[in-house]
Parts: C-alpha cells; sequence; structure tokens
C-alpha cells in the first residue's frame, strides 16, 4: 500500500470510476463508487484463482488431446513396422519359391506355389486397402486436392497437352495395353513359384539373407575426410540411439531411399529407458505389445521414449502378459488385467515392464497349492537377478494387504502371495478353482484372457519346468473393450 503524495496518508482506497487510489483525506466526485484496498485486493485474488483454475482445467484438456494424438502416431508407426515385416518375408518367400520352381517338373507343386503367391498378393492388397482407409477422412481428402491441385497448377511440363476425350481415351488405351503387359508378365513369372519349406525359413530368421527390394542404386563418391550428414542408419545412430554426423557414402537420390537397403528390413521400432536399457514393440492379436526392458534388445529405427509410452497406457486398467513356456515348448499367453488403483497391481505392473529393473522375464512358477481342491492356486513370482540368483524381494513399499483389501477366492484372480512381508512381495498366486468361503489377503487384478495357458502350466509336471519366457504390457486399442 504506498502513500498520498498530497496528503502523505496511506491510499487505503480505490475509486473503481477513476480507476486510482486514494487516501482518506483525497475529494471524492459524487456518486463515483469507492471501496477499501484491502476489499478489491481480495476481490481481485478471488477472481485470479477462479481464471487459474478455468486456465489448468483447459490446459489438462488440451495435454489429453494431445495424448490421444500420441498414441494414435504411436499405434499407426507400429502398424506401419508391422507391415513391413509381412513385405519383408513375402520377399522372402517369393524369391524361394521363385528358386525352388526353377527346375520343377511337378505340376501340382507350380499350381500351389502360384495360389499361394495369390494369397501373399491379395494379404498385401488388404494391407494397402486398411492403410488408405485410415487416411480418407474428409481432412485428409480436402488437404490432398490442395496439394495435388498445386503440383498440377506448379509442375505441369510445358509441352503437356489439353485434355481432351481423345486424350483421355488414349490414354485409358495405353494404360489397358501396359496393364494387360503387366498381367502378362505376372503371370509369366508366377507359373514359376513354389512353396518355401519350413527349414527354410527357420535358417532364414537365423541368418541375414540379401536380396534387392529395388534396382542398384548409383552412389555418390565422397571425400572420406570430411562429415556427412545422412549415413546407414547403424553408422548414424549406433548402438545407442543417438544422432550425428558421420563418415560414410550416401546414395545420390537422397537420405531416405536408404530404407530400401535389404539390410534395414523389416522396419523395426523399440522403447527406450534413460538407463539405456530397450524394449521391444510388436503388434500382436490387433494390439500393440511393449515387452519388458532389457539389455539385449536390437538397434531398432524408431525409438520412443518410455515416459511417452507410459502415458498412454491406462492408469486404472493396465493389462499385462506372460508368454508361458516348458521344456522349450509353448504352452500360450496369459493377459492379466490389474486393478490399476491399488499400489500392488502397480507393483506387478513394474515387475512386467521392468522399469524399476528386475522383472519377470525368465521366472519360474514355483508349485501348485491344494492341487485338484478349492482354492487351487499356481503359485509363482521370484525373479532373476542381473548375477543369476532368485529374488522375492518387492520393488516398491508400503503395498497393500488384507484389511479392507481382502477379496473371496475367485477363480481367475491374480492375488499376492508373499503374506505381506516385503522380501516376498514379487510372490503371486493365480487362483484356479473357486472357494467361495475363504477369502484372499490382496487380489490385484484377474486373467482376461488365455486360461488354456493356465491349466497347461497348471497340469505340467513337475510346474518349477514351467518359464514366463517373456513378460509385458499391452498399450490398448480398440481390439478388445476395458
Amino acid at each position: 500500500m504506498g502513500v498520498c503524495e498530497r496528503h502523505e496518508a496511506p491510499l487505503a482506497y480505490w475509486c473503481r470510476d477513476c480507476r486510482k487510489s486514494l487516501c482518506a483525506k483525497c475529494s471524492v466526485l459524487r456518486g463515483h463508487d469507492v471501496i477499501r484496498t484491502k476489499v478489491l485486493l481480495e476481490e481481485k485474488r478471488r477472481e485470479m484463482r477462479e481464471q487459474g483454475v478455468a486456465v489448468l482445467q483447459s490446459v489438462e484438456q488440451e495435454k489429453q488431446k494431445i495424448l490421444v494424438k500420441v498414441k494414435e502416431c504411436s499405434l499407426q508407426l507400429l502398424r506401419t513396422c508391422d507391415a513391413s515385416a509381412l513385405a519383408d518375408s513375402s520377399a522372402h518367400d517369393v524369391k524361394d519359391m521363385l528358386t525352388d520352381t526353377k527346375c520343377t517338373a511337378d505340376l501340382h507343386f507350380l499350381m500351389g506355389s502360384l495360389m499361394r503367391m495369390k494369397s501373399i498378393l491379395g494379404s498385401l492388397g488388404r494391407t494397402s486397402n486398411e492403410s488408405e482407409a485410415e487416411n480418407k477422412t474428409p481432412r485428409v481428402r480436402r488437404r490432398r486436392e490442395r496439394r495435388d491441385s498445386h503440383r498440377s497448377d506448379t509442375h505441369t511440363p510445358p509441352d503437356t497437352k489439353p485434355s481432351t476425350p481423345t486424350n483421355h481415351r488414349r490414354e485409358r488405351n495405353t494404360n489397358a495395353t501396359a496393364t494387360t503387359n503387366t498381367i502378362t508378365a505376372s503371370t509369366t513369372t508366377t507359373a514359376s513359384s513354389t512353396t518355401t519349406t519350413n527349414n527354410n525359413r527357420n535358417q532364414r530368421n537365423h541368418t541375414s539373407t540379401q536380396f534387392n527390394l529395388a534396382p542398384p542404386m548409383k552412389k555418390k563418391s565422397v571425400d572420406p575426410s570430411k562429415d556427412v550428414k545422412y549415413a546407414h542408419y547403424s553408422q548414424m545412430y549406433g548402438t545407442h540411439g543417438i544422432s550425428g554426423s558421420c563418415k560414410a557414402e550416401v546414395s545420390s537420390h537422397g537420405p531416405l531411399l536408404g530404407f530400401l537397403d535389404p539390410a534395414l528390413w523389416p522396419l523395426r521400432c523399440c522403447v527406450y529407458d534413460d538407463d539405456g536399457r530397450r524394449a521391444k514393440m510388436a503388434w500382436e492379436d490387433g494390439r500393440l505389445h511393449m515387452y519388458a526392458l532389457g539389455d539385449n534388445i536390437d538397434d531398432a529405427h524408431f525409438m520412443i521414449r518410455l515416459s511417452v509410452l507410459q502415458s498412454v497406457i491406462p492408469e486404472d486398467t493396465p493389462e499385462v502378459f506372460l508368454d508361458l513356456t516348458a521344456r522349450g515348448r509353448r504352452l500360450g499367453r496369459v493377459y492379466i488385467r490389474l486393478w490399476g488403483h491399488l499400489r500392488r497391481a502397480q507393483h506387478y505392473l513394474a515387475l512386467c515392464m521392468g522399469t524399476h529393473g528386475p522383472s519377470y522375464r525368465g521366472a519360474k512358477f514355483e508349485e501348485v497349492y491344494s492341487r485338484g481342491l478349492k482354492g487351487e492356486c499356481l503359485h509363482g513370482g521370484p525373479y532373476l537377478t542381473p548375477n543369476g540368483d532368485l529374488s522375492a524381494q518387492g520393488v516398491m513399499d508400503n503395498l497393500e494387504w488384507e484389511g479392507k483389501y481382502k477379496g473371496r477366492q475367485r477363480k481367475g484372480l491374480v492375488v499376492g502371495a508373499g503374506s505381506g512381508r516385503p522380501d516376498r512381495d514379487s510372490c503371486f498366486d493365480i487362483c484356479t478353482i473357486e472357494n467361495c468361503s475363504r477369502d484372499f489377503a490382496c487380489p490385484f487384478g484377474e486373467v482376461v484372457a488365455g486360461w488354456e495357458a493356465v491349466l497347461a502350466a497348471v497340469n505340467h509336471k513337475p510346474v518349477r519346468e514351467v518359464t514366463m519366457q517373456e513378460v509385458g504390457v499391452v498399450v490398448t486399442d480398440s481390439a478388445r473393450p476395458n
């Protein structure tokens, strides 16, 4: 509060009409609204609080919209990588069939190979149509129409003839002839194809097979002593995904054409954490899956920060998965939906993602409690430490136990099984036979898919051979409602 220069008295008042401070001795025009400065300050503070709340709410809504866009971009990126895997696998199949049918005289073999090629072509066509359908929104169509119109106005060759009905007919006839020739050539080529054997496919998974997706491109020689902005992916990003300049040879057609290098296919995407660990991403069963973080993850073309991906995982109902194997045989995948409001559920999620260090990857189930009786449970939880030892130590503290967290022994529930002890907090049970007369100390989730894999694990003897080969989390999509 200031002091009046004229009367040297505190400016304790404010005139709303004159919009200036007054002291008790200042004259006031009749009819003017004068209030105490303290009252005005409180009014303005209250107005600031209200405006602040409104602004923060608007910011939060905008953040949610941005997160939706981030999720859409992530899903689209993984769909693209999945499509590249299909294209890469199809190219391998076709090349193997062409090689295997060069000298064959078996008509049935050739016809089967031809049907296989048509099936591959159809699957590629479906993938392309799905991608086009996603991009055919009104906004995208208008944007493309404007872009195409701009290109036709600014990039039309000088010798282009005016569009006339005669020209259109000539173009259709030319296109029809070219299409007929293409189909004839394609039929001749596909007639000499065959089915790829499983042995060849397995061998290819363990070796690097080189093939050409496009004619060899002429490359420009560069001075190796100079730094080049664009280079091969492995040189450009190294083993830690850090971009920068390097000494290399660059295609004269631009850096993006480097993706046609057979060594780069199929395209891959992964998640990375600040500690240098990475996690594989895969588009499976119509949904995006993130596997647990680890150290031995291959380089990827696209990398998503872990914190970004975590922001699009549902907080209330995160869904995790366990891939079960026994003696090298796959038993199946179990999907578990967690009750995200519980700290114990967040603890289980952390062990499936590896965000706190250890994960359930490679962990084994220990036993089956009450086998064949009410309340039967599949028990597991101790995980492998970096030095190869087993530990059941929790990675978070203050986990719920008993009291209001109790729940009836119901089939499919996933429950804590460490007696509330921090050194056993990673242990859990999956209830396979309900017992309505007894309670679990703290259920925190339930099996929503893959029940046959759970039963296979229970029936396998010894159960200690059942391993959680892979674990991870599902980034939800429209394939399965929450």
